[in-house]
């Protein structure tokens, strides 16, 4: 095995300096654009069903009606998170400047992995409730009045 012993601490994958390895990702980050105008998830890609519950939450958000609740429900590999990634991000694309989706809407899962999935919360973490609780372990008014 071969070992240098004589290592330049002020070289950086070749170049003269870390500095210069710093500037050329700088450089590259700038370079590189993404095209904006090409949504990422496409409504038209959803199946029959998912495109009725689409229909219905676009609906009712572009009405501007009163808040709605629903229950994404389906069977391992159904395309619950694909139709909740496809409403993210139709609805963010209607949103104004500097308002963000997660303003907006609120997506909860019953379990961490199904969270994790949707880019969301578990239920129980944004109640701020422990999973073993009981009923003696009733939340505080001013902490149900704060959700």
């Amino acid at each position: 095995m071969d070992c240098e012993v004589d290592h330049k601490l002020n070289t950086f994958g070749g170049y003269a300096s870390i500095t210069h390895g710093i500037d050329w990702i700088r450089q590259a980050k700038q370079n590189y654009s993404v095209d904006s105008d090409l949504p990422q998830f496409l409504p038209e890609s959803l199946n029959h069903e998912q495109h009725i519950v689409y229909d219905k939450i676009m609906l009712t958000w572009n009405e501007n009606s009163n808040q709605l609740l629903i229950v994404v429900a389906g069977t391992a590999g159904s395309g619950k998170s694909y139709l909740i990634q496809v409403l993210r991000y139709a609805i963010s694309q209607t949103l104004p400047p500097r308002r963000s989706i997660n303003e907006v809407l609120l997506v909860l899962a019953y379990t961490g992995s199904a969270a994790h999935n949707v880019d969301g919360s578990t239920i129980h973490g944004m109640l701020q409730m422990s999973v073993g609780a009981t009923d003696e372990d009733d939340m505080s008014l001013a902490r149900i009045t704060s959700l």
